[in-house]
């Protein structure tokens, strides 16, 4: 009981002081002790069970097999059947059953050279499915948690799926002392608790167990051992009172209380036997509404229904997951938009548009690919020209430096030809004035003629310069041309009057 937890090891302990204390008293009074019922319990080795039925159907042609494997337990084959022309193989070490339904041995009749027939031997294939069922029976034991892993292959395609099952073992000794044993168990162990304790009461001090320590491990005491033990016990106290005097020590008012306090617990005490037995009366009419309604099997049926519940989860999972494995082509079947159906899964096209659509579609992604591939060209010819755009701009702006300093060139020669310009109108005015004054009677005009007789020799004050881009022209011999002709022309036209006789 102490291995299984139904007691502590400190009170086994206890009650085995007790029993020895008990014996011990009994042989120094010489009481003579009953025998105890002697009761045997289980062996605690737990063995939880389970049934597991596997059914594998097997197309012609084929061979298949089931296996169970789960490590730690105890596998056993409880049932196996097949339906097929062959009978099933069972190995027993790897517990794998096996079942042939590609072909079978039949005895055919066969004519020999003489004309005798005998019956031989033939292989011939299988025709139809053959159904395999097996039935596992898994010991878990002691375990609390267990992995299997079942496989099947029906000769198409093979399938695995793993189990895992946590477990509560049932612990034997536990339910034994805790069921079967627990009203006698639980009987004893008050019993020698009560004894212990009024022996102790009526010959030691209530307030320690000195008297239980003692005569435990003293087996050769006598009575006087007991009554000499405590001073103050109750024995020493009151061990000379008789019977018949005991009735004269006590006072009527302590008695009628004594016996007021003892109706009122009895009272009590029926009570609580009444509460008592209409709760046994509630749990035998529940126990026996659940006998009525509850089915013997509506545990295992759930169960049963959980697994299959689990098993179609399982087979759906790998049937998906199969599905997924696959990389086949589904080709759609071409069908008549006047055909369409939402059940059927097939391409609908409009005989009227649908090439013409179909051919645009065609051509836009032809000329798509086209452009894709031309542009795609395009971007590997096209080199970068950063470098060439960079000269380019410098070039710019240089072409635009130069461009303000020709200009501002420009401006100022435009300002010196007014300035030549207004100074070529001063001197008109002062040659109409001298000319003017040729006419003037008394004048002497020989030195005006003299000067224009005189050559004009213009001397060149025009600065020097260069320029790293161009020559600008020098503009300024244009008024001094025309000065120098129209001084010309003047000084021919007064000559000319000066030789022609006056009237």
């Amino acid at each position: 009981m102490v291995a299984n937890s139904s007691l502590s090891q400190e009170q086994a302990d206890n009650y085995r002081t007790e029993l020895a204390m008990l014996h011990n008293y009994a042989t120094a009074f010489g009481l003579t002790t009953r025998q105890l019922e002697v009761t045997t319990l289980p062996d605690n080795d737990p063995h939880q069970t389970m049934e597991k039925t596997v059914e594998l159907t097997i197309p012609a042609g084929y061979n298949g097999f089931v296996q169970l494997a789960a490590p730690g337990t105890t596998i056993s084959i409880s049932n196996v059947n097949g339906d097929g022309e062959n009978q099933p193989v069972v190995d027993f070490t790897t517990n794998m059953v096996t079942l042939n339904n590609k072909t079978y041995i039949t005895q055919v009749p066969e004519v020999d050279s003489d004309g005798n027939q005998t019956m031989v031997d033939k292989e011939v294939p299988c025709e139809k499915p053959a159904k395999l069922t097996v039935t596992y029976l898994v010991d878990f034991g002691s375990s609390q948690s267990v992995t299997a892993m079942l496989m099947t292959n029906d000769g198409t395609q093979s399938k695995s799926g793993t189990l895992t099952f946590a477990l509560n073992p049932t612990q034997p000794v536990n339910n034994a002392v805790g069921q079967t044993h627990f009203e006698y168990l639980t009987k004893l162990f008050g019993q020698i608790d009560t004894l212990t304790q009024l022996i102790n009461f009526i010959y030691g001090n209530p307030n320690d167990d000195s008297l239980l320590k003692q005569f435990a491990t003293t087996d050769t005491s006598t009575p006087s051992d007991y009554q000499n033990f405590n001073a103050n016990s109750v024995y020493k106290r009151y061990g000379n009172i008789t019977l018949n005097s005991v009735a004269d020590r006590l006072d009527r008012n302590d008695v009628n209380d004594f016996q007021q306090m003892g109706q009122t617990n009895l009272q009590k005490l029926i009570d609580t036997i009444t509460n008592l037995q209409d709760e046994i009366n509630q749990l035998k009419d529940d126990e026996e509404s659940l006998s009525n309604n509850l089915p013997n099997n509506y545990f295992s049926t759930q169960l049963g229904d959980l697994q299959k519940w689990y098993d179609t989860a399982t087979e759906l999972n790998d049937t998906t997951h199969n599905s997924w494995k696959t990389t086949q082509a589904n080709l759609l079947t071409v069908k008549n938009w006047q055909q369409y159906s939402e059940s059927d899964p097939s391409l609908y096209i409009d005989p009227t548009t649908g090439d013409t659509l179909y051919k645009s579609i065609s051509d836009m992604m032809t000329t798509s690919s086209k452009d894709a591939k031309e542009i795609s060209d395009n971007a590997k010819a096209i080199k970068d020209n950063a470098n060439q755009f960079n000269d380019m701009v410098d070039g710019v702006n240089a072409t635009k430096s130069d461009t303000q300093k020709v200009l501002n060139g420009t401006g100022g020669l435009l300002q010196k030809g007014n300035d030549y310009l207004k100074k070529s109108n001063d001197y008109y005015k002062n040659f109409e004035t001298l000319l003017a004054n040729t006419r003037t009677p008394g004048v002497n005009t020989n030195s005006i003629f003299g000067f224009f007789a005189q050559p004009l020799q213009p001397k060149n004050v025009t600065p020097e310069k260069t320029t790293k881009i161009e020559q600008k022209p020098n503009l300024t011999w244009i008024p001094a041309l025309v000065g120098g002709i129209a001084i010309g022309g003047v000084g021919m036209y007064l000559m000319r009057r000066k030789n022609t006789p006056e009237n």
